[in-house]
């Protein structure tokens, strides 16, 4: 509707402008020899004055002096609608004036010329552009953006537990202990499963220490994927319920002959030297070093000190070839101050390969009840099993009881 409304307003303007210049176009020009006399100077054929009108040079005498004003106005049919249309009378009692004709004429009295009363109309119809009919664009309809989801088969060996618990074991059977917990929704990695198609196990993580943690393939409870190509592990062997007859004790075997019953005591030259000597002196109830620390020692019922400069060892060798457990206990004896014990346990070569850590642990300076832990592992005849005894920050009442028992 604005718009339109500017149109209009433009072509009526346009209207106003371009008719005065038409108009103006269009009136002839007047004589040169017609002058308009301003007082009563000329006469005319009959000696009457005309004043006031239109008449030609020729008709003026001499006289006083008027003032010729030209007339750009005619009084024909173009002149008189441009005066009508402006407003103006041409009768002479409007404003005194009349026409003259070149021909001598008697005076008379103009008639009115009665105009044509314009009955027509004229509408200004803008010229409107219709906008184009806009046609709404179909819109694609929004699809929520999916998250891509990996492709199955290109997840590693995993799985996640269905239960709300799961039992995390020593090996892969309810025989072995039970050493943590998977709650429900937990994921876990497949590093390996046993060789028991009949009783699947998924190995999911080894410890620093080599102790292995199996949970069941159980579909019950455990979604598992992925695991047809995963190795095949033997595990652990299975958990002794009935130990058979005990090989050897350090505290059984205990005695003041090094290497009787395959049992040798040993101190470090150095610590952390890696040089290992046989403990020079026995003094009926411990071994002991020939240095000035003279509560570093290795005594019967299994007391053991370690010392600021020297670690202390118990070694034996195996007189068998076969599967050993192997059990370590340890706590502390003096428990009145230091800051504990720490224990490892090796199995060597006789062959100049170096030592094999199986495992170790540590205990508090006031545990006087100590850990027990288990190895198991084959050894060869004259293999040796080396027991470690170190201090963990000073030797301040470090006495311990370290029991060994090979079975």
């Amino acid at each position: 509707m604005k718009q339109w409304l500017k149109r209009l307003m433009w072509s009526a303007l346009a209207i106003l402008i371009a008719l005065p210049i038409v108009l103006f176009l269009s009136v002839e020009p007047v004589p040169d020899d017609l002058v308009m006399s301003s007082s009563a100077h000329v006469t005319g054929a009959d000696h009457s004055p005309i004043t006031g009108q239109m008449v030609r040079r020729s008709a003026l005498t001499a006289a006083p002096t008027g003032t010729a004003l030209p007339v750009t106005k005619r009084t024909d049919a173009g002149t008189v609608a441009l005066l009508s249309m402006l407003g103006e009378s041409t009768a002479e009692g409007a404003n005194g004036m009349s026409t003259a004709t070149d021909a001598p004429a008697k005076t008379a009295t103009a008639t009115p010329t009665s105009l044509p009363t314009s009955t027509q109309t004229i509408t200004v119809t803008p010229t409107v552009t219709p906008n184009p009919t806009s046609t709404p664009t179909a819109m694609p309809s929004l699809t929520p953006t999916q998250t891509p989801t990996l492709d199955p088969t290109l997840r590693p060996p995993g799985g996640l537990v269905r239960v709300a618990r799961l039992n995390v074991r020593t090996g892969p059977g309810t025989e072995f202990p039970v050493i943590s917990q998977l709650v429900q929704g937990a994921n876990f990695t497949v590093m390996g499963r046993n060789t028991n198609p009949k009783e699947p196990w998924f190995l999911i993580e080894v410890l620093p220490d080599n102790t292995q943690k199996w949970i069941t393939a159980n579909t019950d409870l455990v979604e598992y994927w992925n695991t047809d190509n995963v190795a095949h592990i033997l595990g652990p062997p299975t958990p002794i319920t009935t130990w058979p007859p005990l090989l050897a004790s350090n505290t059984r075997d205990f005695s003041g002959t090094q290497g009787a019953h395959g049992w040798v005591y040993f101190m470090e030259e150095g610590r952390n030297s890696g040089r290992f000597r046989q403990m020079p002196r026995f003094d009926g109830r411990c071994w002991r070093t020939d240095n000035w620390e003279n509560d570093v020692r290795i005594c019967a019922e299994g007391e053991v000190h370690p010392g600021w400069s020297t670690r202390v060892a118990y070694q034996w060798r195996s007189p068998v070839s076969r599967h050993l457990l192997i059990k370590v206990h340890a706590h502390k004896i003096d428990t009145r101050c230091g800051d504990g014990i720490w224990v490892g346990t090796y199995k060597v070569i006789d062959d100049g390969s170096g030592p094999r850590k199986l495992g170790d642990f540590s205990i508090n300076a006031g545990d006087n009840r100590g850990k027990t832990v288990n190895y198991s592992e084959h050894f060869d005849e004259s293999n040796l099993v080396l027991i470690l005894v170190d201090i963990r920050g000073n030797s301040t009442c470090d006495t311990t009881r370290l029991n060994i028992d090979v079975y």
